[in-house]
């Protein structure tokens, strides 16, 4: 009886700490690195980037370096590159790093090629640069508290002197870019970040969104509809080819605004489209997409139950509490493969047995 209890709480460790391995996995791992830039680029018609060994053996170099300090400091190396930190306690994960770099976008005008003046919008041409077709990332907890270091390596380098990031500047298979699976694809990465469930798509919600956007074309105007739902609302002006990635990297944005330890979004500024997208008890979404009249987009989701509950908190825990979990402390992103998952099950299974 003993040695079968003592095997049963060795198998319920082993359990505990593989399901904290797939959940660090998956939010700082290659494919979710890959697949939120590849959402972005998808928006402006060029090939995805495919994940490379080699520039994230670099990027996991660099970011070991400023393990100590999270200075935002570029490594001057060979690639194109883009960095990203997050100041303590924000559960900050690639979907926040991709949708700082990704919001740059409305500041590129790219009928000729600028950026807006005393604005930065190099993450972005990076991103989207079409010659540029392999990326590597990584990610580290600095030392002291003092934040999440998140950077990410490009091959080619993009942002060449007098070269496009891509070619064109109209609308990009419109029709691919706004399905529910669109919708939900970006949202639920967001929300796995703070360790909140899935949302689902709901038709009836759907058709509530669908209704008011069409109320909208006309005008375009980022009017909340005043119904039963929680409501998420982006308004892109004319001359730039918006789509569901951009709305949703810009409700992600507003998590630098938000201030888990008070609740509260900071002084002056606006965080509850970020809230709302993470609200834990929303379990249900729907979302629409026009091209309004005059020109320009607007884009709205509805969430059913409703979040943003006064005196309630969109989820528990901050700094990688209870409701998310910290990055890697060695800067190292997660690859899933066998070798590794039978490495990482021999290591768990070693470090249950010396503690049960």
């Amino acid at each position: 009886m003993a040695a079968a209890a003592a095997s049963l709480l060795l198998l319920q460790c082993v359990v505990t700490m593989l399901a904290g391995a797939a959940t660090a996995d998956a939010q700082y791992s290659a494919q979710t690195f890959a697949d939120l830039q590849n959402a972005a680029r998808a928006d402006v018609g060029v090939a995805p980037l495919a994940w490379d060994d080699t520039l994230a053996g670099y990027a996991q170099r660099y970011v070991g370096e400023r393990k100590g300090d999270c200075k935002l400091v570029h490594s001057d190396g060979p690639y194109g590159e883009s960095i990203f930190w997050g100041n303590k306690g924000g559960n900050w994960t690639a979907s926040d790093a991709v949708a700082v770099w990704v919001q740059e976008k409305q500041y590129y005008n790219c009928s000729d090629g600028s950026c807006a003046a005393g604005k930065i919008c190099s993450h972005y041409t990076q991103i989207v640069w079409a010659n540029t077709t392999r990326v590597g990332c990584a990610a580290v907890a600095c030392d002291g508290n003092l934040g999440t270091f998140i950077l990410c390596e490009y091959d080619p380098r993009g942002n060449v002197p007098g070269v496009r990031p891509y070619a064109g500047c109209g609308q990009f298979n419109r029709s691919a870019q706004s399905s529910p699976q669109d919708f939900l694809n970006l949202q639920n990465a967001a929300r796995a970040g703070v360790g909140v469930g899935m949302l689902s798509w709901d038709s009836t919600v759907a058709a509530y969104a669908e209704g008011y956007a069409e109320k909208r074309k006309g005008d375009c105007r980022k009017v909340s509809s005043g119904g039963p739902y929680g409501e998420n609302i982006f308004q892109g002006g004319t001359g730039i080819s918006w789509t569901v990635s951009d709305a949703l990297f810009s409700w992600l944005g507003e998590k630098q605004k938000y201030d888990c330890a008070s609740n509260a979004c900071k002084e002056g500024q606006a965080c509850g489209e970020y809230t709302q997208l993470v609200w834990a008890n929303s379990t249900r979404v729907g979302c629409a997409s026009v091209t309004c009249e005059g020109g320009g987009t607007f884009i709205t989701c509805n969430y059913d139950p409703p979040g943003n509950i006064a005196g309630e908190r969109p989820y528990l825990g901050c700094g990688g509490q209870v409701g998310g979990t910290p990055p890697p402390t060695s800067g190292m992103i997660l690859l899933i493969s066998r070798r590794k998952i039978l490495l990482t099950i021999s290591l768990i299974v070693s470090t249950c047995a010396q503690t049960k």
